[in-house]
């Protein structure tokens, strides 16, 4: 008679659908155990190995998989990061640089947040006025817009006077939750046969807090002041926006 395993008759009873007649053996392989041990059962001969399975790797391949489960964190840690790499290229977003996060307070960051939840301005435009946060220089004029969106969207720059016609422009974006998002500028530009084009002019994405005002300045030439903001972001994020034009 082959003796059954106590243990495995244990786990059994724990498994869905136990009966008394599991009960039952698992009793019985118990006393068999008290009374000595069995004698083991003959060991069937193995199988012929199959030509067409590949044999086992050789021991210098056991050794490097040893080595990479003895570093589990680190290899985790860098899949982690390949596979969100890979799905940001995936969903087409742009390798675009991060913005330079604005020194904030935890209470500014608070009330800008709350702004947006409320279906409100970021209050952007107000920050910049009441903080020294940001340097823009020392310009002889300063045009700002400020809009707010939901999700994917786009921004118009406009109306605005001729005077920024070149000069600088200073984007910043602000979101209600933690969330990745990217931004473009869009400049117009006439082609040789007369139609009108939008042209990407800069861009800038990542992962951005909750709250935390980012922003970016650069220059642009005479006739290609930003006309359009382009806004990603995950479906059903608010985010608020400004564009400074500066000298």
């Amino acid at each position: 008679m082959v003796r059954e395993d106590p243990e495995a008759l244990r786990r059994r009873l724990y498994a869905p659908g136990a009966s008394e007649a599991d009960r039952a053996r698992y009793e019985a392989a118990g006393r068999v155990a008290k009374a000595g041990p069995a004698q083991p059962a003959p060991r069937e001969p193995e199988p012929p190995e199959d030509p067409a399975v590949p044999a086992a790797p050789p021991p210098a391949r056991r050794r490097r998989v040893g080595a990479a489960i003895a570093g589990g964190a680190v290899v985790v840690a860098l899949l982690v990061g390949g596979i969100t790499a890979a799905r940001l290229a995936a969903d087409g977003q742009p390798s675009a640089p991060p913005p330079t996060p604005v020194p904030m307070s935890d209470e500014d960051r608070r009330t800008v947040q709350e702004n947006l939840t409320l279906g409100n301005f970021g209050g952007i435009a107000a920050f910049l006025v009441t903080h020294r946060a940001l340097s823009l220089g020392d310009p002889t004029r300063v045009e700002t817009l400020e809009r707010r969106g939901i999700g994917e969207g786009t921004v118009r720059l406009s109306p605005v006077p001729p005077e920024t016609v070149r000069g600088r422009a200073t984007v910043l974006l602000v979101t209600a939750g933690s969330a990745q998002v990217d931004w473009t500028t869009l400049r117009r530009e006439v082609d040789p046969s007369g139609e009108q084009q939008y042209v990407q002019q800069e861009e800038r994405g990542g992962f951005q807090q909750g709250g935390q005002i980012t922003v970016h300045t650069y220059r642009y030439g005479s006739g290609d002041r930003p006309v359009e903001l382009h806004v990603t972001a995950p479906d059903g994020v608010r985010w608020g926006a400004a564009v400074v034009f500066t000298d």
